[in-house]
């Protein structure tokens, strides 16, 4: 065999011959993947804060709108 290409049929590989890598494969998948990771990380970052800002109030309440609005009269008034 020889190292030309076969003129007739152009897709065929030699099974024997080395194949040269082709550039990415796992590199590509792990850089995927950390991207993937850093980008969840950040979202839990900019939602996490957003849990944590409820507050407790006492008050009377004073009016009750469309069953989930409440007014509320706090010692602030």
């Amino acid at each position: 065999m020889t190292d030309e290409p076969d003129k007739r049929n152009p897709d065929k590989v030699d099974k024997n011959k080395p194949q040269p890598r082709r550039p990415g494969g796992k590199t590509k998948r792990i850089a995927i993947t950390a991207a993937l990771i850093l980008l969840a990380l950040l979202l839990l970052g900019l939602l996490l804060p957003v849990c944590g800002c409820a507050q407790t109030i006492t008050g009377k309440v004073i009016g009750v709108s469309c069953g989930e609005t409440i007014a509320v009269l706090d010692a602030s008034n």
